[in-house]
């Protein structure tokens, strides 16, 4: 008889979705307007929020559309100024 719960390894108490606060590298990729070997570049040298699952990078979602709106709001938008201003943010607490 096959349980019908989900592993433990597979949810947690926090989150039981947690790839959903994170984008894939190619939608990541897309919103920034670089390719995705750059994502890959610029997370391995901490310079984007995220995490690896198994053997595929994710994005945190809060900086992709944090970026994005800042894109739409037709804000001249630099990359290294906006993850600098973000992860300044994070240090202290407020995002």
């Amino acid at each position: 008889m096959q349980s019908t719960e989900p592993p433990q390894s597979a949810q947690t108490e926090q989150s039981p979705h947690p790839t959903e606060r994170y984008v894939t590298v190619k939608d990541a990729a897309q919103v920034f307007g670089i390719s995705a070997v750059v994502v890959y570049r610029l997370f391995r040298a901490g310079r984007l929020p995220g995490r690896k699952f198994g053997r595929s990078y994710r994005v945190l979602r809060e900086f992709v559309d944090g970026f994005d709106a800042e894109v739409r709001a037709g804000r001249g938008v630099d990359f290294d100024e906006y993850a600098d201003a973000w992860f300044a943010r994070v240090s202290e607490g407020a995002a």
